[in-house]
């Protein structure tokens, strides 16, 4: 066996050992903690003073929804507030929602249309 070999094998040897004693107990570590850590927000955000928040403002003859408000208020429980979103952000626009939907849709679709042609 030549010394390259021979230094290879003991470099080898040399990163496996540092990986088995440094860096998997690290991984185990993180992973664990990643596991165990809650994913809601914690208890003490104060959900009443956003609900104290005005729904909408008027400027001159615009009214203007607050939607980030609901998409706050629809983290409150651990169950998403999917018909809070519906009933507060989607229903007072539902037609600008659906009309940027569709234009959205159309330029996605002419994009990959021109992409083939190409």
């Amino acid at each position: 066996m030549s010394y390259n070999q021979k230094h290879s094998l003991i470099v080898e040897d040399i990163t496996k050992t540092y990986f088995m004693k440094k860096i998997i107990p690290v991984l185990v570590i993180l992973a664990f903690v990643s596991c165990s850590s809650s994913t809601s927000m914690s208890s003490d955000f104060d959900y009443k003073k956003i609900e104290q928040i005005s729904d909408s403002i008027q400027i001159k003859d615009i009214s203007v929804k607050n939607l980030f408000k609901y998409q706050i208020l629809a983290h409150q429980s651990r169950d998403f507030g999917s018909a809070m979103i519906e009933r507060n952000v989607y229903k007072p626009h539902q037609k600008l929602w659906d009309e940027n939907k569709q234009d959205l849709i159309n330029k996605t679709n002419n994009r990959h249309q021109s992409e083939q042609i190409d």
